[in-house]
């Protein structure tokens, strides 16, 4: 199963975002997973990115980042997928802008789930004409469409 499938629906996917900073992606991505279970509470999510990115950048090369948390208040993941307007310097390890996004959310409880999710993850963004078709996605409906095709 295309892993993109499993976890973004299109109302979390959006294409040609001009957030450039941190704080601000993380925002964005806390506010859109938090809408695919209500039990969720973006300012917590948004906590936790932050607290997670201070162990390590999710960055992981080819200008892409997949930030990751877990929850005890899900029971399946959920991802959401921005695509930014413009490339931002993500992480300090690299000169390289980054202007992909795939944030998730696992079962705190799921690690086989979460690691296996990174692997196909890694793994898809590793092909270099997938990547460069998301970015060339005009608009959020086309970016889901090739990312689940």
């Amino acid at each position: 199963m295309n892993i993109f499938k499993k976890l973004l629906s299109i109302d979390r996917t959006l294409a040609n975002q001009p957030d450039n900073s941190h704080n601000k992606i993380f925002r964005h991505l806390s506010m859109l997973l938090a809408t695919a279970d209500n039990k969720l509470d973006h300012e917590i999510l948004f906590e936790n990115f932050i607290e997670r990115e201070k162990l390590g950048s999710t960055y992981i090369g080819h200008g892409i980042a997949i930030p990751h948390i877990r929850s005890s208040q899900v029971n399946k993941a959920y991802g959401a997928l921005l695509q930014l307007e413009h490339g931002m310097k993500f992480s300090s390890s690299t000169e390289e802008n980054t202007d992909l996004f795939l944030g998730f959310i696992v079962p705190k409880i799921d690690n086989e789930q979460h690691l296996k999710i990174l692997a196909n993850l890694s793994e898809k963004f590793s092909n270099n004409n997938f990547r460069e078709s998301l970015r060339s996605a005009k608009d959020s409906l086309k970016l889901y469409n090739l990312a689940t095709k």
